[in-house]
């Protein structure tokens, strides 16, 4: 599948431990597996393509193929955390307990979880910026900083969704 135009073309910088890293691996955990993070973004955009499938094909690529880059950012946000001395596993920080699927959107109808998608990639790029001028190694924020160039992408690309299937009143 195809996802070149879900990610910019810019390389992903990479993280280079400092020796004294654990704090940055607490402030970047939810954004790995948190209620918010890449592995529930993940989870809910596969299920929004079972649930859409059928009926809007167009709308289930374009969040699969958004689905393979947030894959991309789990991937390099689990390397950061094994690269900075953590463990990457799939545990909610919030709670310190196994990550769960109820913590992502089960909705079905189009416009609502289109609108979902966008709040929630509207946060992912808030936590991340905010991610990258909390942490102290520099790697790292560069890291973060790329990854959010991404969701901000996925922000233009919802917000253009929403547009074009829901406020000129017609389904894609």
């Amino acid at each position: 599948m195809e996802h070149s135009h879900y990610k910019l073309s810019l390389p992903y910088p990479e993280v280079i431990s400092t020796g004294d890293d654990m704090c940055d691996v607490k402030i970047i955990f939810p954004l790995y597996s948190g209620s918010c993070g890449e592995l529930s973004a993940i989870t809910q955009y596969v299920y929004q393509d079972f649930v859409l499938n059928d009926k809007y094909p167009d709308v289930s690529q374009c969040v699969m193929g958004i689905s393979m880059v947030e894959m991309h950012h789990l991937h390099y946000i689990g390397e950061a955390i094994k690269t900075l001395g953590g463990d990457p596993k799939f545990v909610n920080p919030q709670n310190r307990k196994w990550w769960d699927a109820g913590l992502i959107s089960y909705e079905k109808d189009l416009c609502k979880l289109l609108l979902i998608d966008l709040k929630e990639e509207t946060q992912a790029y808030h936590d991340y910026m905010s991610a990258a001028k909390k942490v102290k190694n520099p790697t790292l924020a560069a890291l973060l900083e790329r990854i959010a160039m991404d969701e901000k992408l996925h922000m233009e690309i919802f917000t253009d969704m929403i547009n074009n299937c829901c406020r000129k009143s017609k389904y894609c």
